[in-house]
């Protein structure tokens, strides 16, 4: 039995930083551009916050944390935190595991981002979720032993083999990873939460999937979704790229992630409707409190 605390009445908004030079590697672009643009991190990362704060809602941030070394990307993020954001790990170097991952190699991704967030934000992070969403009974322990109080990197989907064959049709290695059974049972913490990414129509239910879908299908998901106020929902920074400003600084290999070259402006049109209905008769809340 998955330890949840799911709440009705609450709406959590999630937004994963994976920022340029994170995806430059994960799509196998040059080496040179997985040089790091700190004041393009500040320009993503301000969109999204500027978005956030005009459709009035309060945000867990997943900060991967190797980039906290970034200058006015970092001092950004410290300002949201004090702002009433809620600072998250995204584990420290946002490597993508394989299911023969090494018990120390997850101990040093969860335990480093845990500290490296008490250090620069005077407070230890609460949740975590794991790149590509990888989960499994180890990760789990280590982040309870690491002092995590939730993890939300559990999502179940009967079509992730099509959406992989779809990811791969179009010459990107998919970051799903196919969840084994978790032994809820047996964790050490009776107390330790899982926030599921939901599903709708069977499908995994967050922006970037959901802006992906042709129109027919992206407004029957936007219905669904935000009448039955799916949760938590979950961005991505790089949803908030302007092919049209931004392309000499994003590298050619994220080119190729879904919806980067559509229209900023049709971005967030859709962005704003759905959190629009997700808000409708609920409260937004910050994940660590619905604990």
């Amino acid at each position: 039995m998955i330890p949840s605390a799911d709440s009705k009445e609450a709406i959590q908004i999630h937004i994963d930083l994976d920022l340029p030079h994170i995806l430059n590697k994960f799509y196998g672009g040059p080496s040179k551009a997985n040089a790091v643009n700190d004041e393009y991190c500040y320009t993503l990362l301000k969109r999204a916050a500027d978005f956030f704060s005009e459709n009035e809602v309060k945000v867990v941030f997943f900060v991967i944390t190797q980039d906290l070394k970034l200058g006015r990307y970092a001092e950004l993020l410290k300002e949201l935190y004090f702002n009433g954001h809620e600072i998250a790990s995204h584990s420290h170097t946002h490597p993508y595991f394989k299911g023969n991952v090494s018990r120390a190699h997850i101990e040093e991704e969860v335990g480093r981002s845990y500290e490296e967030i008490k250090v620069f934000f005077g407070a230890p992070p609460t949740g975590y979720r794991s790149p590509g969403f990888f989960l499994n009974d180890q990760m789990l322990q280590s982040l309870i032993d690491a002092g995590y109080k939730y993890d939300s990197s559990l999502f179940y989907s009967p079509f992730i083999g099509l959406l992989d064959l779809g990811a791969k049709l179009r010459g990107v290695s998919t970051g799903h990873r196919r969840q084994r059974p978790i032994d809820w049972d047996n964790l050490k913490s009776k107390t330790f939460k899982e926030f599921p990414l939901p599903s709708c129509l069977g499908l995994p239910f967050y922006h970037n999937l959901n802006l992906y879908f042709p129109r027919p299908f992206k407004d029957l998901m936007l219905y669904l979704g935000s009448r039955s106020g799916y949760s938590p929902y979950l961005f991505h920074i790089i949803e908030f790229a302007d092919p049209e400003e931004d392309g000499c600084l994003l590298p050619s290999s994220v080119l190729k992630h879904p919806n980067v070259q559509t229209p900023l402006k049709q971005k967030i049109h859709f962005a704003k409707a759905m959190l629009r209905g997700l808000k409708k008769g609920r409260v937004n809340m910050l994940t660590k409190d619905c604990i």
